[in-house]
C-alpha cells in the first residue's frame, strides 16, 4: 500500500520542555511569560530558550519555542524554530495535543509540509514539498484518518511521478507511473488494494537506463501511527531511508509524544526507556529495559512531564 511520505517529518518528536520558569530569555521582568500558577501549573505564553532546554546548538538567549499553555497543557499555535532563527514548525494543539493546522519548513525556511489532524488523525488536504520548493505529493484524507480520493507523487522537475485513487486507504483503480521526462514508466490495475497481475504494463525507453532512476517506492505509515512532522526521526532522504530496527532511536506514537528511547536491535528496544501515557496523554511511567529485559521504572523527573512535540537536531 502506498502511504505518505512524511519529512523527516508526522510524524514522529522529543518533546524536551521544562518546568523552568522565570525570564531566561532577557525580556523585562514586567513581562508575563513563563509563568507557573499556585497550583504549579504552567499558565499563558511560554518561550522555551537554549539554556533553559541545555541546547548546545542554541545560543542561551535564542528561541527554542513557544506557545501557550492552560493548566499545564498545550493550546493555540506552537512555534518551533531551526538555529538559524528559521520557523521549524507551526503546529495547532488543543488540551495538549495536536489538532488544526500545522506546517513544517526545512531549514532554509522552505514549506516541507502541511495538512490537518482532528481527533488524532490526519484529515483533509496534505501536501509535501521538496527541498527546491516544488510540491512532491497531495494527497487526501477522510474524516477517519484515511487515504481517500486521488493521491500524487511528483518528482522533484515538477513533473508527476505517481497518481492513483484510494477508497478507505485502499488502492483503487488505475494507477500510473512515469518516468522524469513525463513519459509512461508503469500502469497497473488496483481492486480494493490488490493489483490485478495481468493488468501490469511496464515501459522502457532506449534513451532512458531504468537503473539510473530513481522512483519513490518507500512506504511511510500515515498520522494516525506515527508524527508526521518535523523530522520523523528514522527517515533519512528517499534513497537512503535509515533503518529503524537497528541502532539508536526515538519513536513516537500517535499523539506524537516520544514512546521510546534507545538502542534497538533486530525491531526490540535493547537498552533505553519506553514511555507509558494515560488515556489523557499524561505520561505515567518510564520502563527502563537492559539487554532487552524490563529491569524497573525511571523517576518521573519534571522535565518529563510536558514531552515537546518538536525534535532536536
Amino acid at each position: 500500500m502506498v502511504t505518505v511520505r512524511f519529512s523527516a517529518a508526522l510524524l514522529v518528536f522529543c518533546f524536551v520542555t521544562t518546568m523552568s520558569f522565570g525570564l531566561t530569555d532577557g525580556t523585562a521582568s514586567g513581562d508575563s511569560i513563563n509563568q507557573i500558577d499556585n497550583n504549579n501549573l504552567k499558565q499563558g505564553h511560554w518561550i522555551y530558550t537554549g539554556e533553559m532546554l541545555d541546547k548546545a546548538e542554541y545560543k542561551p538567549k535564542q528561541k527554542v519555542e513557544e506557545g501557550l499553555y492552560v493548566d499545564n497543557r498545550k493550546n493555540g499555535n506552537w512555534k518551533l524554530y531551526f538555529p538559524n532563527e528559521n520557523p521549524r514548525a507551526e503546529i495547532t494543539f488543543v488540551n495538549n495535543r495536536p489538532d488544526g493546522h500545522y506546517k513544517t519548513y526545512y531549514k532554509d525556511g522552505t514549506l516541507e509540509e502541511e495538512g490537518t489532524f482532528i481527533n488524532r488523525k490526519q484529515v483533509g488536504d496534505f501536501k509535501r514539498y521538496h527541498e527546491n520548493g516544488n510540491i512532491a505529493q497531495i494527497k487526501h484524507f477522510s474524516h477517519k484518518g484515511k487515504s481517500n480520493g486521488s493521491q500524487q507523487y511528483f518528482h522533484t522537475n515538477g513533473q508527476v511521478e505517481l497518481e492513483f485513487t484510494t477508497i478507505n486507504g485502499k488502492e483503487d483503480g488505475e494507477m500510473r507511473r512515469f518516468y522524469p521526462d513525463g513519459r509512461l514508466k508503469e500502469e497497473k490495475i488496483f481492486n480494493d488494494g490488490v493489483v490485478d497481475i495481468k493488468s501490469v504494463k511496464k515501459y522502457e525507453y532506449e534513451d532512458i537506463d531504468p537503473t539510473d532512476v530513481y522512483i519513490q517506492e518507500e512506504e511511510v505509515p500515515d498520522l494516525s501511527l506515527i508524527v508526521p512532522i518535523i523530522d520523523k526521526p528514522n527517515l533519512g532522504n528517499t534513497k537512503d531511508p535509515v533503518n529503524t530496527c537497528e541502532g539508536t532511536h526515538t519513536l513516537y506514537n500517535k499523539n506524537l509524544q516520544i514512546s521510546m528511547i534507545g538502542d534497538m536491535k533486530k525491531c526490540r528496544l535493547k537498552n533505553g526507556k519506553r514511555y507509558v501515557y494515560d488515556e489523557n496523554g499524561l505520561l505515567v511511567k518510564i520502563m527502563i529495559f537492559k539487554k532487552f529485559k524490563y529491569v524497573g521504572d525511571a523517576i518521573i523527573e519534571k522535565e518529563d512531564q510536558s514531552p515537546s512535540l518538536f525534535p532536536n537536531k
